[in-house]
């Protein structure tokens, strides 16, 4: 019943703790997306292409974090 009653503990713990930084991720996600809206449309703008098509590959590759470098060429972030 001990373990029973230790695992159900576990288990919540870690849900909560993971739901916390899931929820912390995505407001920083949300704040770099709205600093980037205004070049999006822009960019939809000037090319022609859908600002929904950029801004989910911009979020795909990078999160909208214009830093981010890929580990194994020389493809950056934005």
């Amino acid at each position: 019943m001990f373990r029973v009653i230790l695992a159900l503990l576990l288990t919540f713990f870690t849900y909560t703790v993971a739901a916390a930084n899931y929820e912390r991720e995505f407001k920083d996600i949300e704040k770099r997306y709205q600093r980037m809206v205004p070049h999006i449309i822009k960019l939809s703008d000037h090319f022609g292409v859908s600002a929904e098509l950029i801004t989910t590959t911009i979020y795909k590759e990078s999160t909208f974090r214009p830093h981010v470098k890929h580990r194994k060429s020389s493809a950056t972030g934005l």
